[in-house]
């Protein structure tokens, strides 16, 4: 999710500036600790920055109180300038009560996350903050014999560079890796398969916008939970969409696509 007209503008960090490395979804450090550890070493070594653990980044079974009391101490202290998530889970909607938004838009910095961290990412795009539907530490950084060069560029330019990344197909993909227990997480990716050519839909045209979305099965527990934004408000946005290893049925994905679309014709007919 990028700045925009109406959203904080965020500096980008420099080496030796701290990150917090928080588990405000599920702790995954306290399942693979040498898989945290090797993320952690790499994110110093990658990026120059100074990750900062609080005490539920490892804490299995944390209640909701206590993961939301990390998050607003990390947006509280000055001297920490962006927060990255370890992991997801499913069972981020319980913590996003009890958040101080005032604490948040007090001091806004970069909020990076992915799968239920979409719950997070609402909250603050509701508070006029922007955040990168970005990896997790613990998958993208800390697992495998090395950080693929596609999850390291983006990092990179969402902290530390800024600019246009161009997007492209990567030749393989890896849904499932070595068990974090496994020593083998540490120095082996996980079974890769070649990546379909990409299919295009509609005119050919470029589009510029915010982003929102996330993970498909997350918004949905959003919408029961009365928490999405004013259709207003996604008004001229670019739509982001992905599913989680419950691998919903393509038809499922189509129903949910179709339902989002229905709504907005019938909210806003087209005029032609």
């Amino acid at each position: 999710m990028s700045s925009s007209a109406g959203f904080a503008a965020l500096p980008k960090l420099v080496p030796g500036y701290r990150v917090a490395i928080l588990s405000p979804a599920f702790a995954a450090p306290g399942i693979g600790p040498e898989v945290h550890e090797q993320a952690m070493r790499r994110l110093r070594e990658l990026t120059g920055l100074i990750p900062v653990e609080f005490p539920t980044t490892r804490q299995l079974d944390a209640s909701p109180q206590a993961r939301a009391a990390d998050v607003n101490a990390a947006f509280a202290d000055p001297g920490i300038r962006a927060i990255l998530t370890t992991v997801g889970g499913d069972d981020q909607i319980t913590v996003i009560p009890h958040l101080d938004a005032e604490i948040v838009r007090a001091s806004p910095k970069p909020f990076l996350g992915y799968s239920d961290n979409t719950n997070l990412l609402n909250w603050l795009f509701g508070l006029g903050i922007p955040g990168y539907y970005g990896g997790s530490t613990q998958v993208h950084l800390g697992a495998g014999p090395g950080v693929d060069d596609v999850h390291l560029r983006s990092l990179r330019a969402a902290l530390l560079e800024g600019g246009e990344i161009e997007l492209t197909r990567t030749p393989e993909s890896e849904d499932f890796g070595h068990d974090w227990r496994d020593p083998r997480a540490l120095v082996e990716f996980g079974a890769r398969e070649a990546t379909e050519e990409w299919v295009w839909s509609g005119p050919e045209r470029i589009v510029e916008g915010r982003t929102w979305g996330g993970c498909l099965e997350v918004l949905d527990q959003l919408a029961l939970a009365d928490r999405l934004p004013p259709l207003g408000e996604l008004e001229g946005i670019v739509l982001l969409l992905e599913t989680s290893e419950l691998e919903p049925p393509a038809d499922w994905v189509k129903r949910w696509a179709h339902a989002a679309a229905v709504d907005r014709a019938v909210r806003r007919p087209d005029p032609n």
